[in-house]
């Protein structure tokens, strides 16, 4: 079997394992202002993916870190994505759990991607996110 052989059959593997889905937003610049009320209205933001997903934690340990005089702990996530579109996805976009069968308390959560995630041979697309809860 050829390379390509393999990395579909690796790929389908993952996709599989994508149980839950969510939708990534990304803001639009250009806020408007209401003379009438005084305020300033932002556009609505841009569905850039909507699709299955899953979120994971990418290390066992958590680490603790001081944030002015309180100790925080800090857990590694990763957003997995199918690779078929997704490419666009990208550092400051907004990930909400849509529906998880597996785990339901994550539904409704938002996640702000950290960076992308490019690569030749890659069976899913794993970007580091931060928990907004």
């Amino acid at each position: 079997m050829t390379v390509p052989g393999y990395l579909a059959i690796a790929r389908a593997a993952q996709d599989a394992s994508m149980t839950a889905t969510c939708t990534i937003t990304r803001a639009v610049a250009g806020r408007t202002f209401n003379k009438a009320t005084g305020t300033y209205t932002d556009p609505e933001p841009v569905t850039v993916y909507a699709g299955r997903c899953k979120v994971k934690s990418t290390a066992r340990a958590v680490a603790e870190v001081e944030a002015g005089e309180q100790h925080v702990a800090v857990l590694d996530l990763a957003l997995h994505l199918p690779i078929e579109g997704t490419g666009d996805v990208r550092r400051d976009d907004v990930a909400r759990i849509d529906t998880n069968p597996d785990d339901p308390a994550l539904v409704g959560r938002d996640f702000v991607v950290q960076a992308g995630d490019q690569g030749t041979t890659k069976t899913a697309r794993r970007l580091p996110v931060e928990d907004v809860a």
